[in-house]
C-alpha cells in the first residue's frame, strides 16, 4: 500500500485513484470515528472486511439519525449531499470507495444535429 494517512481514528491508504474513483482501506480502532461530513458530487461506499461499523446518516433536516451495523462482508452506499459519519465498533478494516455517476441525461444542446 502507499499514501497511508494517520488519522485520529486509525489509517487509511490509498489502494487504487481514477479520475472516476478510487478506494482507501481503513484501520479504524475501536471506539475511533469521523467527522459528520458530506461529499458535493461523490457516493461514498463502506465494505467492511473485519469488524463491525457503524454508519449514521442524518436525514430529514438532521432531525432523524438512520444508523446501519455493518459486520464482516457487509456493505453500504451514501448518496452525494448526505451528511455522514463511522464509528468502529471493534477494531475495524473496511474499504472506502469514492465514485462519481456518469449521467446519460448530463448533455445539454444549443441547436440539433442534422445532415447536408
Amino acid at each position: 500500500m502507499n499514501d497511508t494517512q494517520g488519522k485520529v481514528w486509525g489509517e487509511t491508504a490509498v489502494l487504487l485513484e481514477t479520475p472516476f474513483f478510487s478506494i482507501h482501506i481503513l484501520d479504524i480502532k475501536a471506539g475511533g470515528f469521523c467527522s459528520e461530513h458530506r461529499h458535493a458530487a461523490k457516493y461514498n461506499d463502506f465494505v467492511v472486511i473485519s469488524g463491525r461499523l457503524e454508519i449514521t446518516i442524518f436525514r430529514e433536516g438532521d432531525t432523524f439519525e438512520d444508523k446501519t451495523i455493518l459486520g464482516p462482508q457487509g456493505k453500504t452506499e451514501i448518496e452525494p449531499g448526505v451528511w455522514h459519519k463511522f464509528r468502529a465498533l471493534k477494531d475495524t478494516r473496511c474499504l472506502e470507495i469514492y465514485r462519481v455517476e456518469l449521467r446519460n441525461e448530463d448533455i445539454d444542446r444549443r441547436s440539433h444535429g442534422g445532415k447536408e
